[in-house]
């Protein structure tokens, strides 16, 4: 077995939640450092700060994070990652933030009642204009011309620290090949949320306001999902024998019935209801956003 720690990059809206929680259920919590979710950059200036000791038991760090953070991890430590179909990221991103009154953007879009095209075009998040390359780059924004630089980085980050880059839209071959090369003895089962099947429509403008957005995300989820299709090819006695029962098994599961769990299930009325009595600076000490 690898003695290789591991550092889950959670892209956002890329299937990292049920990942996470994965991950969780599989390591002891004294050895999982998480950055958190609510205030990133002082929970990462902690982790940098962290004592050694505490640094020394940390097996597992996970969290929305850019790529480098390694450097702070005692010994070798290796990354892995889910990435998802850049156009499906955006409006999965946009709609989240209309159901989340405590988002930093949801005043901004719901206020001024932006349509997806509007809030891709605005610039205002960072995150869905080439958000994925950004973030395995290890870069904050891309400057004019070196946009072939940074996507390079990229990819070359993947093959020199990367463990398994798994795809949102492959999320149970994912975590049976993820199984297969951190050698887990249990199974990575979780429990599947009823979600609408109905799809979203997107008008041209809206796909091409995105692919503007994204275009060095397009090109790097194409070649991410090239290396996994190979992974699987290579597997593929593995999947077929394991899939079925996999999937029937996680038919089985029950909901987690953790706080967090049932906030996020019910939170936007809550935070419709919050948002009217309590300041917004304490509510998200409380609250994730």
């Amino acid at each position: 077995m690898s003695n290789n720690k591991i550092i889950f990059l959670h892209i956002p809206k890329a299937g990292g939640s049920t990942f996470r929680r994965i991950l969780q259920e599989h390591y002891s919590p004294d050895r999982i450092y998480e950055i958190s979710r609510v205030s990133m950059q002082k929970s990462i200036d902690e982790f940098i700060n962290l004592n050694p000791a505490r640094r020394k038991e940390i097996f597992v760090l996970m969290g929305h994070m850019d790529f480098g953070l390694h450097k702070y991890l005692e010994g070798p430590a290796k990354y892995i990652t889910m990435v998802r179909k850049p156009s499906s990221r955006v409006v999965s991103n946009y709609h989240f933030i209309k159901r989340s009154p405590y988002h930093p953007y949801y005043d901004q879009i719901v206020n001024n009642n932006l349509t997806l095209k509007d809030y891709v075009e605005s610039g205002m998040n960072a995150n869905i204009n080439n958000g994925m390359v950004k973030n395995i780059a290890g870069v904050k924004t891309i400057k004019p011309g070196e946009e072939d630089k940074v996507l390079a980085l990229a990819k070359e980050n993947i093959q020199k620290y990367f463990n398994f880059v798994g795809l949102m839209e492959k999320f149970d071959e994912s975590l049976l090949l993820l199984k297969l090369e951190l050698e887990w003895k249990g199974q990575p089962n979780y429990f599947k949320r009823k979600v609408s099947n109905k799809k979203i429509e997107l008008t041209k403008e809206e796909r091409q306001a995105i692919i503007e957005k994204n275009a060095l995300d397009q090109d790097f989820y194409d070649w991410a999902e090239q290396r996994f299709e190979a992974l699987c090819q290579k597997n593929q006695t593995y999947l077929t024998n394991e899939l079925p029962g996999f999937l029937e098994e996680n038919k089985k599961q029950k909901a987690d019935t953790s706080f967090d769990t049932i906030y996020q299930k019910y939170k936007f009325p809550i935070q419709l209801i919050a948002k009217k009595i309590i300041p917004i600076k304490l509510i998200k000490k409380i609250w994730p956003v």
